[in-house]
Parts: C-alpha cells; structure tokens; sequence
C-alpha cells in the first residue's frame, strides 16, 4: 500500500489498452463517464490524468474493495453489476 492507504494500482490490476480508451474517449470528453467495470480504476485515473476538474466519473463495480479507494482518486463509487446499470443511475 502506498502512503495514504490506497493499494497501488500495479498491484492490483493492471489495465490494458488505457491509451487507446483515452484517445477514443477525448472527442467527447470532458463531460461525464461512467466506467462500468472500474476494477483498479486505471481507466478512470487515465481519463482524470488528462481532463482533472472538468470531468466526472462514476465508478460501478461488485467489489467493495475495488471501490474502497475511488473517491480518493475523484471517482463517485456505486456498488452494483453493470447488468443493473439503469436502475443504478
């Protein structure tokens, strides 16, 4: 774990294509995301890496703990299955 608790992302979940998510992503952004498997929140952390304030991201996952940690990195977390995305949001 680092300094402020959060398990460091390598450890936990390395995401694969984030560069490619973040391009395809930025014509649209900044705006609002919603990041339906956050998992690590590599993703997540890319996307507010490059646009910070001017976005909002909403973090979904079935694990508490992948979700313990999100609103420190400026994710809002909801626990649930991406299935249940309407009646989430």
């Amino acid at each position: 774990m680092d300094q402020d608790g959060t398990r460091q992302q390598e450890e936990y979940h390395r995401p694969v294509l984030v560069e490619e998510v973040a391009r395809l992503l930025a014509p649209a952004l900044p705006g609002l995301v919603i990041d339906a498997t956050f998992g690590g929140g590599g993703h997540s952390r890319r996307l507010l890496d490059e646009f910070g304030d001017d976005l909002t991201i909403i973090g979904i996952d079935r694990d508490p703990e992948a979700l313990a940690n999100a609103g420190a990195v400026g994710v809002v977390p909801i626990q649930g299955n991406f299935d249940d995305l309407a009646h989430m949001l």
